[in-house]
């Protein structure tokens, strides 16, 4: 076995048993508990450009919104209203919905000045700052990783230390993240064998999400640092094409969504969970 595949898993802390594909940004491993982890060969936090947020927060997306309404509604269930520190804030859709619906004293953390300036202007309410060193100890009722925690380098050490320094030890932890189950990385590799790499580094969001989750490696993760989860849900976050546009695709555009969307969301339908977490009374 080589030295790479005796190195822990960065997530669960399980060996890693195989590299399973190599990429000119980032190799891809996955281990004993199926979580899936990259190893960039670049600087991943230079990515988050401007276009960056407009294709993912800024182009009115409605999906992106509604489910921001549905997780500060969620976290109404167990906090009716308190301090919030959602790290990879993005635009900050989310502390907006949670502000409206009575959360206050919020704080918003992300690598981007573009994002964060858009936040501001968006909730200035909140306070939102590129480095967490500013935020000192202040404790918050709730921390949110919302699709943040698979971006976040030194995942073990951060998730600590926002938990130690920043986390009031009765409120929750709220995280949104990819699901990817065993039949969709088992796809991918078999795309491996007949497709140039540069079309499937889309598919594993090769370079800047660093982790792959699945519902066991999650669990796993929460748990390493003390956590018992409380509520999980699934969804389904496949873009949608009406059959109207299928059929004025042209071929490249047909084989495209046969194999980006058709087979992904047929193969891996719930490709998103929502988690609640507490930590464990001693």
């Amino acid at each position: 076995m080589s030295k790479n595949e005796e190195e822990p898993c960065l997530c669960c802390g399980y060996k890693t048993n195989k590299k399973i594909l190599m990429f000119k940004a980032a190799d891809i491993f996955i281990c004993e508990s199926s979580c899936v982890f990259s190893k960039p060969k670049i600087n991943t936090n230079s990515m988050y450009t401007p276009d960056y947020f407009k294709n993912f927060y800024e182009n009115d997306n409605v999906e992106q919104s509604l489910v921001s309404k549905n997780l500060a509604t969620l976290l109404k269930k167990y906090i009716q209203t308190g301090s919030i520190l959602d790290y990879g804030c993005g635009v900050g859709t989310f502390l907006s919905d949670a502000q409206k619906n009575g959360f206050t004293e919020n704080v918003g953390i992300d690598v981007s000045e573009y994002s964060i300036s858009k936040a501001k202007k968006k909730t200035p309410e909140c306070k939102f700052y590129t480095n967490d060193t500013l935020i000192g100890s202040k404790k918050f009722d709730c921390i949110s990783f919302i699709d943040s925690l698979a971006h976040v380098h030194d995942i073990n050490s951060t998730f600590s230390k926002v938990l130690n320094n920043n986390f009031n030890k009765e409120g929750i932890v709220l995280i949104r993240t990819p699901n990817i189950n065993r039949y969709y990385i088992f796809y991918i590799r078999c795309l491996n064998y007949f497709l140039p790499r540069k079309y499937i580094d889309s598919l594993f969001f090769i370079p800047t999400r660093l982790f792959l989750f699945n519902s066991k490696s999650i669990v796993l993760f929460l748990k390493k640092h003390g956590l018992d989860i409380k509520e999980y849900h699934f969804e389904s976050e496949h873009n949608k094409v009406s059959t109207k546009e299928i059929k004025k695709m042209h071929l490249k555009g047909f084989i495209k969504y046969f194999f980006w969307i058709l087979i992904p969301s047929l193969i891996n339908p719930k490709n998103s969970i929502t988690i609640i977490s507490k930590l464990k009374k001693l």
